[in-house]
């Protein structure tokens, strides 16, 4: 196939291209041949000696020059010889045309000759101008006129003049012809007379000169063919009838690893052939059949040897050359290296096989369809689930196999997947196993469909009943939040961090007023405790609930007093237990508080009262010694009393939550024992009996949890929960403008630190928004060198910070010490700038070191 000229985009220079197919014994397309030519090229294949004056042309189907010999510069306008020489069209229909013409660079007139080139639908042309083409013509003219006026004088002498003019050349003309045929084709002659004789000679001479120059041009095509044969990086043989080496290409020789002597002459087999494959492939008998018919290996794989003794696998592509009567002459063969491919399909081919090893030994029934819903694939799982064997399945679509899938849910969920291309999922009954529920997951892939799928008869049985038991457990937690509800005692559940998940009504009227929220340990500076014993500030580590949940003790009857969220102060008992999991682990703890005012104001009456009656009747000595030793006794039935209520608060937890986690494990222990013995029933019943105690721990461990940390935060990380409350932040206060500026990646941050970050950004925008009048606030999390920086700056009227220090329980004051006492627990730094009139800013520094993994707040 041969392409019109086009113009390059790269080079501007006309080219136009020569493809051809390559095809299998079988007639199927192997690949494409193509060849870009540059028409100026040829000058070498089409060069020919021409009369003076004298041109040659090829124009391809659209009219436009591809090739002009003498050679000549042609814009591409120029080249549109269609527009220029219409008669050039007559020719492309197929007709030859002589027409006369002027030409478009000389502006002579040329006689020209235009011949179709049919296989590839071009048009050639010759061209000489006129006067050049008509001399002859016009010469013999004349001479013929002149001669006719002499008749009448000397018709005798100018006859015999003629004819010795005439006969010397023809002769000589003809000595010449007789050389021509001879093959002397260097030759030239030259005669004189008349012009005819003389075009005559000039034709023999140009016939000469055309004969040669096809000649020269068939030397330089052979030569040509051998640069192309020897340069190419196929391997390139032709081997006789009985198997004999006739020619190698430099290719074949470098491959194979032989000089030219030492490979040619030989038999291919035993030399570049061996007599079997790795593989146990009888090669005598393939080359045997090769030789006797080398059409029908037209294309063949075979694996061949190199001198060395290397075995490599060859593509070949074969042809037999026949002579005139028929008989293969020789055959031509052409060799692709095929070495690594053929070693990447054993080893796809291995790949598959594992492949087919792992889908057969997994539980869950598998198969694989084709785009005509045929089995390819299927593995023992599905075998035995559908009680049949691979023969019977493999190669048959699934709607022979199944009749009942027809028009079922599982054609139209395949067929939907195949449409879609998205996996389908569901759960339906068997068709196969009546009364069985089957969980089904099919996956499209190109032309192709693969599903899994299990049994889960057994597990929406045991749904089922789970789902009876969660509803019995949520009539059981309503019944448990009623207790909870009426209990005197104020009862907080803790999480794992020390903040609070849930409390009763009798724990809020403790602490009277709206209570700060307690996410962490860190929290509890918020809420104000001295020690009875001794009046030291109790610190947030030192709560009963933080010993719990940081070092798993049970700390019973700490008494202190607090100063509650009113104002007022009053006396509390309080006391934490560690809430553990099954391997031991806290997740938690319960904490219970108990008002002890009254009992505490009537120690300190009766301390009065002593001192009093002290004072009062130091006269009364004996009486006084007897009132002091009812006096000195009494304290000790108070520690009594304080030892009991300890006592009875310690039993309560021990009854509560740990007699709940015991029987929780034992019942636990229970069930499994009744599932490993095959009595389900019995286990599901056992499950209702215990449904009070399953719910209490579901609800411990489900407030734990929840309670752990901000949900957008465990979901999304901190970049996306900044970004979040950001905006939330402008919404509600469309007065503060806030840029946010992100400098790390969400991975650089350790988790310990996203909720310390969190909060400290979120309680500096709550500070501004409530007092700084800020118009433009920059929150700024970034990268500082070893560590990581958190800064919250505006524009807003600052403040006082020795003032605000000096009155510690402002709620302004107390928000700076919670965000300072989050930094540092976290193992930060936070520090505070402002000035009245000049803004705020807040900076948390952290730095991070390979245990900061380890960090947990």
């Amino acid at each position: 196939m041969v392409n019109d000229l086009l113009l390059s985009r790269t080079t501007k220079r006309p080219s136009f291209t020569v493809a051809r197919g390559v095809w299998n014994e079988a007639g199927q397309l192997l690949g494409i041949i193509i060849a870009g030519i540059l028409p100026e090229k040829l000058d070498r294949t089409f060069a020919l000696h021409r009369p003076r004056e004298a041109a040659v042309s090829l124009i391809d189907s659209k009219g436009m020059l591809v090739y002009g010999h003498p050679t000549t510069e042609y814009t591409w306008e120029q080249r549109n010889w269609l527009r220029l020489y219409p008669a050039i069209g007559e020719a492309l229909k197929g007709s030859d045309v002589v027409a006369t013409v002027t030409s478009d660079l000389t502006g002579t007139d040329r006689l020209v000759g235009f011949t179709p080139i049919a296989s590839i639908g071009w048009v050639s042309a010759a061209d000489r101008a006129i006067d050049e083409a008509m001399e002859p013509v016009t010469s013999s003219l004349i001479w013929q006129a002149g001669g006719f006026l002499f008749t009448s004088l000397a018709s005798f002498l100018l006859a015999l003049w003629i004819s010795r003019t005439i006969a010397a050349p023809i002769e000589k003309i003809h000595g010449h012809a007789l050389a021509l045929g001879r093959g002397y084709w260097d030759n030239r002659v030259e005669v004189s007379g008349p012009k005819e004789a003389q075009a005559l000679a000039e034709a023999l001479n140009w016939m000469s000169a055309e004969r040669k120059q096809a000649e020269e041009a068939l030397r330089e095509s052979e030569e040509l063919y051998r640069g192309v044969v020897q340069n190419t990086t196929a391997v390139i043989l032709r081997v006789d009838p009985k198997g004999i080496i006739l020619f190698a290409n430099q290719r074949a020789l470098e491959f194979f690893g032989y000089s030219i002597d030492e490979l040619i002459g030989r038999r291919a087999l035993g030399t570049i052939v061996p007599e079997r494959e790795t593989t146990g492939r009888d090669l005598v008998a393939m080359i045997d059949e090769l030789v006797a018919a080398p059409d029908r290996f037209r294309s063949n794989a075979n694996e061949n040897m190199k001198k060395n003794g290397e075995r490599v696998w060859l593509e070949w592509t074969n042809s037999g050359i026949y002579d005139a009567s028929g008989n293969l002459k020789e055959f031509l063969s052409v060799g692709i290296d095929a070495t690594e491919r053929k070693r990447a399909e054993e080893q796809l081919e291995e790949t598959r096989s594992r492949l087919s090893v792992i889908v057969d030994s997994i539980a869950d029934g598998f198969y694989a369809l084709d785009g005509e819903f045929r089995f390819t694939h299927i593995n023992n799982a599905a075998l035995s689930y559908f009680g049949k064997n691979r023969g019977e399945m493999i190669g048959k679509s699934l709607f022979e196999v199944f009749p009942e899938v027809p028009g079922s849910v599982f054609e139209s969920n395949y067929r939907r997947a195949m449409v879609s291309g998205r996996p389908e999922h569901f759960e339906t009954l068997s068709v196969v196993a009546t009364g069985r529920a089957v969980e089904m997951h099919a996956y499209p892939g190109p032309g192709n469909l693969t599903v899994l799928f299990r049994d889960v008869t057994e597990r929406k049985r045991m749904e089922l009943a789970l789902e009876a038991a969660i509803n019995e457990a949520i009539n059981e937690k309503n019944r448990l939040e009623a207790v909870m509800e009426a209990l005197p005692v104020g009862v907080a559940i803790v999480d794992t961090l020390g903040g609070n998940v849930k409390a009763n009504p009798a724990y809020e009227r403790v602490w009277t007023g709206p209570r700060p929220t307690v996410r962490s340990v860190s929290d509890y500076a918020a809420y104000k405790a001295w020690r009875v014993d001794s009046g030291e500030l109790l610190r947030p580590e030192e709560w009963a609930s933080a010993l719990a949940v940081l070092r798993g003790k049970t700390v019973i009857g700490q008494v202190l007093e607090i100063e509650r969220f009113d104002g007022s102060h009053t006396f509390i008992h309080n006391s934490a237990a560690p809430v553990l999991d099954a391997q031991g682990h806290i997740v938690g703890s319960a904490v219970a508080v108990m008002d002890i005012t009254d009992r505490v104001e009537a120690e300190e009456a009766l301390k009065r009262a002593r001192d009093e009656l002290e004072l009062r009747v130091q006269e009364r000595t004996a009486e006084l010694a007897r009132a002091n030793e009812e006096l000195r006794s009494f304290p000790s039935l108070l520690i009594e009393v304080q030892e009991e209520e300890r006592k009875r608060l310690a039993v309560e937890l021990h009854d509560s939550i740990g007699q709940t986690l015991a029987a929780l494990k034992f019942n636990i222990e229970h069930i499994l024992g009744l599932r490993e013995s095959g009595k389900d029933h019995e286990a599901v019943d056992r499950l209702k009996q215990f449904i009070l105690i399953l719910q209490r721990s579901i609800d411990e461990t489900r407030s734990i949890y929840m309670g752990l940390r901000p949900t957008i935060l465990t979901e999304l990380g901190i970049i996306a929960t900044l970004q979040w409350f950001v905006r939330e932040f402008m919404r509600l206060y469309p007065k503060h403008h806030v840029e946010l500026e992100i400098g790390v990646e969400e991975t650089e941050i350790p988790e310990p630190l996203k909720l310390s970050i969190f909060r400290i950004s979120q309680e500096a925008l709550n500070n501004i928004s409530k007092h700084s009048k800020a118009e433009w606030v920059d929150l700024s999390l970034q990268r500082s060198g070893s560590g990581i920086e958190l800064t919250i700056a505006d524009d807003g009227v600052g403040m006082d910070l020795e003032y605000i220090r000096s009155h510690a329980s402002t709620a302004r004051s107390l928000g700076l010490t919670i965000m300072r006492e989050r930094a540092e627990f976290t193992r930060g730094s936070l520090s505070i700038e402002s000035t009245p009139g000049e803004g705020t800013t807040v900076r948390g520094v952290w730095q991070l070191h390979k245990s900061q993994a380890c960090l947990h707040p």
